[in-house]
């Protein structure tokens, strides 16, 4: 009996290590993914930080804009044309997080708040 018993408890024994080494890889594989660095995204969210600023100072050297309306909206494009923003060689403002999209034609909204411009980039959700 007592030789029986010893080996049900290596048996039971190695199970349960089995057990929670399967857990924790599972577990540490989990965790790792959310620490993951996505270079690209940080490419693109400093892109429309750049084109942000961009747009407030488009909004302030050209004031005039805002003699009727409070809100106006341009696209990126727009800064590309007023020297604002250099595209690249095909004129095209690119997406870091993809290879075929373009920026060009995101719209940005400016409203004068009491004399101080104010841009939002109108970005779909990714």
């Amino acid at each position: 009996m007592m030789f029986a018993s010893k080996y049900t408890l290596k048996y039971i024994c190695g199970a349960i290590l089995l057990v929670f080494t399967v857990t924790y890889f599972i577990i540490a594989n989990n965790i790792s993914y959310a620490f993951t660095f996505d270079e690209n995204q940080v490419k693109y969210e400093n892109k429309i930080n750049t084109i942000k600023v961009l747009s407030q100072l488009y909004g302030n050297d050209h004031v005039e804009l805002f003699d009727e309306k409070q809100v106006i909206y341009i696209t990126v494009q727009d800064l590309v044309d007023q020297n604002y923003l250099t595209p690249d060689e095909n004129g095209k403002v690119n997406d870091p997080t993809s290879e075929v999209k373009t920026l060009n034609e995101t719209k940005i909204r400016l409203a004068n708040k009491n004399g101080q411009i104010v841009a939002k980039v109108l970005i779909d959700d990714k």
